[in-house]
Formats: C-alpha cells, structure tokens, sequence
C-alpha cells in the first residue's frame, strides 16, 4: 500500500509539474506578445498565469513537504523533482518583473500619472 502511494505521488507530482512548466511558458509568450506588439492586452492574462503558478507552488510545496513516508528512498528518484515548482514560481516572478517594465505597461502608467496631474 505504502509503495502505491509513493508511486501515485510520484506520478501527480510529474503531472502538477508539467502543468505548471505549460503555464509558465505560455505567460512567458503573452508577456513576450505584449512588450513585442507594445500592447498591454497581453499582459492581463499573463498576470492571471502568474498568480496561478504562484498558488500552485504554494499547494505543491506543501504536498512535498506534508507526503506521507514510505520505505527509505522510496522517493529518492524523485527528489530532483522537489525543488522544481520553487523554481518555476521564481520564473514567474521574474516574468512578472518584466511585464511591468514593458514599454506598453509603462507608457499606460505615464499617461495615468498625466490624467491624475492634470485633475
């Protein structure tokens, strides 16, 4: 039974991953899309990508760190895998960054900065 469960957790945890490394490469194309075509339309749902990444670390993390113990080493194959949702959250975190230094997002934050001086 043990044995079971390592394995199924060793197959969810691959699942989850892969799932998240899909979102990250597709908020890297809509943040690549936005600064390229200088649009901010782009970037929404890239942002929305983010803060699902971020979550999924979140639950992915705590599901490494609460996995139920197995035979020693059980998941020892598997701990290359571990640090891997950290890491794509940090991605994201570093797309995010990028998002808000695209020319599109600054030129909409100027032209708000203009419209709240002039009021």
């Amino acid at each position: 039974m043990e044995g079971e469960v390592v394995v199924w957790m060793s197959e969810r945890l691959r699942s989850e991953i892969h799932e998240m490394c899909q979102k990250t490469l597709e908020m890297l194309r809509l943040t690549w899309e936005g600064f390229r075509k200088q649009e901010t339309g782009p970037l929404q749902p890239a942002e929305q990508l983010g803060q699902e990444i971020h979550q999924r670390e979140k639950t992915l993390t705590a599901v490494i760190v609460t996995r139920p113990s197995g035979p020693v080493g059980a998941l020892g194959e598997n701990q290359e895998l571990f640090f891997i949702p950290l890491h794509l959250e940090r991605i994201g975190d570093h797309i995010e960054l990028k998002q808000e230094m695209s020319p599109a997002r600054i030129a909409e934050l100027n032209e708000t900065n203009v419209i709240a001086r002039d009021r």
